[in-house]
């Protein structure tokens, strides 16, 4: 972030913002003439340093900091403090913060939750040496919410709270069925079950309703290449060159993209795409900007021309769907390129293959490339693509092997923004690295709309385009969200493991955060009970083990069943409270052919060359000296085999030096390498030559 201070009486804060036309986004403040300039940039340097690295749509709450600040110096004739003053001055501030209603309408819960970001700036004045350290900052704090669950992001698909008068009850009554909802007759699980299948219905059905509107839109893509192919480059430099705009049709004269040639449509969407792909004369797809060049000069002349032409690729697309679009649009979905909209679309698709992806992160992914190749195929060979974003909140980065629907998106995605991509990499654009790029009448770049497109905004939007294909859900347009469409399928994913764990991952997000957040309260309490079934069970197992009584007890029908369900604990129990310890000793000893299987868990490893180079060297010293009964041996100190190192360590020089992986193979090596291929290589190429030391060693002992 940068400012400057002018002497206007202006404070101009910029920050470089690809996401945007121009290149950066720019926050004005107005500098009361109390203020003394010197001190103000003193202010400016340190809200710098605050912002540094901070991302860039949290810059205007940064601004905003500096923008209250000069607002209370300016209503009270005041100038920026020195030494002692400070302590009544942030009071003031404060006070004037919370009740001002000239500069401000946010509520009070919001400017209690924003005043953190406040502290953390007087905190860093206190660095600088400009707030004297004793100063005292207050504290705005709020009760801490117990359960979110409640509010809208814990909401699905069709769900919705809204506070109805008795008036209108009474005359809703008759169209619904309120009183005669017998659900609450169904027992807890067969309930749940109705809930599962409603939610799996209205996922289904949105999915199918967006991937028919995103066949729809490459259907139009593929109709314009098919037109644009019928005539020839040359033919069209051949005209251009020679002016020949015309051509004589039954004995009279008509302008080649005139609808009164046969070719003419042929040869207007091929004129456009020429000049737009091959010259700079188009550099924005619009009727204006096609208007003014030479060539079309005599189509434009009448509005009812480029009506007649417009309805003529309406035609070709046989799409009920073109005839809500504008003329811009028309033109520029049949030269392949896309709207936000279809953007839209395609984040819905992404969100719902993938729900660890927030709104956020895949409206603005960026599409990088790797000698000369794209991000999102990590084999670079087309066989395994992963799609990875940045979640901003999260500070952390998602990514995901890609389904056969999203690869199908991306794809589509990347052809058709590859000659938009291509024109702003010519300008040194940043904005050529986002993954979404429209062109539209204010220029070419990533859409800041997208999330607006989805159920709202000028024009139509994906929700009203979709709505006939809903088949008669009851799926209002506020309810048709992506974090919808997240939270519904991290849903589904609990009803299908009953695990917290596995719709935390599902969501990309921790166990806690999803309890808080994202599961609604019915939810929370049916795995509460589970909880608390599951242990009452694991009791019983405990006390009755080897006993006539323990299937009929622990009410399981087959002995078979019960093992099962024992398997299935063992898998997940960890030793460390006296019931867990005591459920291992008991059962964890049963015969192979009754319990296969173990205590699950991740194995964390410190990875440097140092720790793989002794991890060569022992299991290879292993794999020489020692027999197969030792290598099965656990060692009772640390619980496992030499044979466990010596399978680690196979596994990690396979994951450094495997490059053409696919499927579970890729899966597994993104989880053994660590953040970086290239470095776990890079360890192992130095591991290998150090183990030779360490190997030499062990041999020369004796043990």
């Amino acid at each position: 972030m940068k400012y400057e201070i002018h002497t206007q009486g202006k404070l101009v804060f910029t920050q470089e913002n690809h996401a945007l036309r121009k290149g950066f986004s720019e926050y004005e403040c107005l500098i009361p003439n109390s203020v003394n300039l010197d001190k103000l940039d003193a202010l400016c340097r340190n809200l710098q340093i605050l912002a540094y690295g901070a991302r860039v749509s949290s810059i205007p709450q940064f601004v905003k900091i500096i923008k209250d600040i000069l607002n209370y110096l300016r209503e009270n004739c005041l100038d920026i403090p020195d030494g002692q003053g400070w302590d009544g001055f942030i009071y003031d501030f404060f006070c004037f913060y919370l009740t001002d209603d000239k500069y401000s309408k946010a509520a009070i819960n919001t400017r209690q939750s924003a005043w953190c970001m406040y502290s953390l700036y007087f905190d860093q004045l206190k660095i600088s040496g400009i707030v004297p350290s004793e100063t005292n900052i207050p504290a705005a704090k709020i009760r801490e919410i117990k359960s979110d669950a409640e509010r809208s992001k814990g909401y699905t698909l069709g769900e919705f709270v809204e506070a109805v008068g008795s008036d209108q009850f009474h005359s809703s009554i008759g169209k619904n069925n309120y009183l005669i909802d017998l659900s609450f007759a169904l027992n807890k699980d067969e309930q749940l079950a109705e809930i599962e299948r409603r939610l799996k219905k209205y996922s289904d059905v949105v999915r199918d309703a967006v991937l028919a509107y995103w066949n729809d839109m490459r259907g139009a893509h593929l109709a314009g290449r098919k037109l644009i192919s019928k005539i020839p480059k040359g033919d069209i430099e051949n005209v251009v060159k020679t002016r020949s705009y015309y051509v004589k049709i039954n004995g009279e004269w008509c302008h080649l993209a005139s609808m009164r040639n046969p070719d003419g449509l042929a040869w207007f969407l091929s004129a456009v795409n020429y000049f737009f792909t091959e010259t700079d004369l188009l550099d924005v797809v619009s009727v204006g900007n096609i208007s003014k060049i030479d060539f079309f000069s005599g189509v434009f002349k009448r509005k009812s021309l480029i009506h007649e032409l417009v309805d003529g690729l309406r035609g070709i697309s046989n799409s009920p769907l073109m005839n809500e679009v504008e003329i811009t649009e028309v033109i520029a979905r049949h030269l392949g390129l896309l709207s936000a909209r279809d953007c839209a679309a395609a984040c819905v698709l992404l969100a719902g293959e993938h729900p660890n992806f927030t709104a956020d992160s895949i409206s603005k992914a960026a599409l990088l490339s790797y000698k000369d190749k794209n991000y999102i195929y990590s084999g670079f060979n087309n066989k395994n693509l992963i799609f990875g974003v940045t979640k901003p909140r999260a500070t952390s980065r998602k990514v995901a092997i890609l389904s056969p629907i999203s690869v199908m998106v991306l794809e589509g995605v990347v052809e058709a923004t590859a000659e938009l991509r291509r024109k702003l990499k010519a300008k040194d654009h940043g904005g050529s690295r986002s993954l979404f790029i429209i062109s539209s009448r204010v220029g070419v770049g990533q859409p800041n709309n997208i999330l607006i497109k989805i159920n709202a905004g000028k024009g139509p939007s994906l929700y009203s385009s979709i709505e006939r294909n809903l088949d008669g859900l009851d799926i209002p347009p506020a309810t048709f969200t992506i974090s919808r469409v997240r939270n519904t399928k991290g849903i589904l994913k609990w009803f299908e493991t009953g695990s917290i764990r596995e719709m935390s991952v599902s969501l990309g997000n921790t166990e806690r955060i999803v309890i808080k957040h994202y599961m609604p309260p019915w939810i929370l309490r049916k795995a509460n009970e589970r909880l608390v079934r599951r242990f009452q069970q694991k009791l019983i197992i405990i006390a009755a083990k080897d006993s006539p009584w323990l299937l009929e007890a622990s009410d399981f029908s087959q002995h078979s069943d019960l093992l099962n369900y024992v398997t299935k604990l063992l898998e997940i129990t960890n030793k460390g409270d006296p019931v867990s310890d005591a459920f291992l000793s008991r059962w964890a000893d049963r015969h192979e052919d009754e319990y296969v299987g173990g205590v699950g868990g991740e194995l964390m490893v410190n990875l440097s060359p140092n720790s793989l180079s002794l991890l060569y060297a022992y299991s290879e010293w292993c794999s020489k000296n020692l027999s197969d009964e030792d290598l099965e041996t656990k060692n009772i100190t640390v619980g496992i085999s030499p044979k466990a190192l010596v399978d680690l360590s196979s596994l990690i020089k396979a994951a450094a030096t495997g490059e053409d992986v696919s499927g579970v193979e890729l899966i597994v090596r993104t989880k053994v390498q660590g953040d970086s291929h290239r470095s776990l290589k890079s360890m192992h190429s130095i591991a290998v030559s150090l183990a030779k030391k360490y190997l030499q060693r062990l041999d020369s002992m004796h043990i």
